[in-house]
């Protein structure tokens, strides 16, 4: 997949980027009409998000869809256990989790390092076949230091990369490079 291609799926997942995170691909999706900077930074034109679909369906195309959905039913298995556990985090005896019980949040951080675990086997096998894929492995491993280290944001903060920004964003390219949608994965139970 050429940086272009990758530049456009990655804004897609974000919906906004600071323009020196896509380097030289920033200037060129403006050039081209496919990315405009906004307040929060640069944003997908409608035909951007038409041109990362685009890309999307291109690496679809060529790829192994048999070994995808395997990746994709890997993944499945363990989203459930995480939506648990994030549920977990967000909510302690039936009200919001202001995160005071650092015992408690511990316990949810060792049962995210075991899911941890068993999401590098799957990202393994997703990397194999699509290397562009390598940059969630350093991200979740970062998020989960982070967390380990007492950081609440970095479970579920929806502004920066945490553990579950990564989730729903590599979720969503399984979806996509399946065939799937989002719409189809929650009426499964398999989305929110």
């Amino acid at each position: 997949m050429s940086e272009h291609a990758a530049a456009l799926i990655h804004l897609r997942l974000k919906g906004f980027v600071k323009p020196e995170a896509l380097g030289a691909q920033a200037a060129a999706l403006v050039d081209a009409g496919l990315a405009d900077l906004a307040k929060l930074g640069l944003r997908l034109t409608p035909t951007g998000r038409a041109a990362a679909d685009s890309a999307w369906n291109d690496e679809r195309s060529v790829s192994d869809i048999d070994a995808l959905e395997e990746v994709h039913t890997a993944f499945l298995a363990l989203n459930s256990t995480f939506k648990a556990l994030v549920a977990d985090w967000q909510l302690r005896a039936g009200i919001p989790n202001d995160h005071g019980n650092a015992v408690y949040d511990a316990a949810i951080v060792t049962r995210l390092a075991n899911v941890d675990s068993k999401l590098a086997v799957v990202l393994a096998q997703a990397v194999a076949l699509l290397p562009r894929l390598a940059r969630y492995a350093p991200a979740f491993s970062h998020a989960l230091a982070r967390l380990s280290a007492g950081e609440a944001r970095w479970m579920a903060a929806p502004i920066i990369d945490s553990y579950h920004t990564l989730w729903f964003e590599l979720h969503e390219e399984l979806i996509r490079l399946t065939g799937r949608t989002r719409a189809g994965e929650a009426a499964t139970g398999h989305a929110a």
